[in-house]
């Protein structure tokens, strides 16, 4: 559903200045297109954990917002429309922890099926300049998607004060990314190779670092050290 009413956009920290208004709206709730499709998703999951343990849900939907553009020297405010791909799920009782990572296994998934090797996840959040993007998210459970060094998205809990404004008693782990970027990176053309001669062998090791050290920079390390005998 493409539209939203002022008091649904501040309800989700949006701000009614950056949505496209209608001229003509059925009513006040359709007043605006949806600046951040995401939000439909959220209330979805917060009506159906009424009724069940558990929700997961995800689908494409457009977001529609309006941004400054250069026009021969001039600035001029235009439409700009996006694709989202989105995901949300919550589970009763839940802390949020586990539907975290497991939204987060999704995403691993979809990035491999899609041929995408490089993607990661900056939990570094600069809250200043991404204020606007970001207060939808708990301030200290998101992160940044990214593919090398491009964001395409996010992932993390919603806000505990959107939670309260809509009565969700649950948390509810969210993601969202721009479709276009995503295709951008897909590599449509999967390599096989033959089934290694000799078995494998699985190994658990556990890692202490300092709080500074990323995971993605353990991660990159063993990977270069591994070399090819290392999947």
């Amino acid at each position: 559903y493409e539209f939203a009413g002022a008091h649904e956009l501040e309800t989700f920290a949006l701000d009614a200045s950056n949505a496209a208004e209608l001229t003509n709206p059925a009513n006040p709730e359709t007043r605006y297109l949806v600046s951040r499709s995401v939000i439909k998703f959220i209330q979805f999951v917060k009506q159906n954990i009424i009724h069940d343990e558990e929700v997961r849900c995800f689908g494409t939907a457009k977001s529609f917002e309006i941004r400054m553009e250069s026009d021969t020297g001039k600035s001029v405010s235009g439409i700009w429309e996006r694709k989202d791909l989105i995901f949300a799920l919550a589970k009763k009782g839940s802390s949020g922890n586990e539907e975290f990572y497991t939204l987060k296994g999704i995403l691993d998934s979809l990035f491999e099926s899609l041929g995408v090797t490089d993607h990661w996840y900056d939990d570094a959040l600069n809250l200043e300049t991404r204020k606007h993007e970001l207060r939808m998210y708990h301030p200290y459970r998101a992160a940044e998607i990214k593919i090398g060094d491009d964001r395409i998205g996010f992932i993390g809990e919603v806000h505990p004060e959107i939670s309260e404004r809509i009565k969700s008693r649950e948390r509810i782990i969210i993601a969202e990314m721009d479709v276009e970027l995503l295709c951008k990176q897909a590599n449509s053309e999967t390599s096989f190779r033959p089934i290694g001669r000799y078995p494998a062998i699985t190994r658990d090791i556990s890692v202490l670092v300092t709080q500074d050290i990323t995971a993605e920079r353990v991660m990159e390390c063993i990977e270069t050290e591994g070399n090819a005998l290392l999947s």
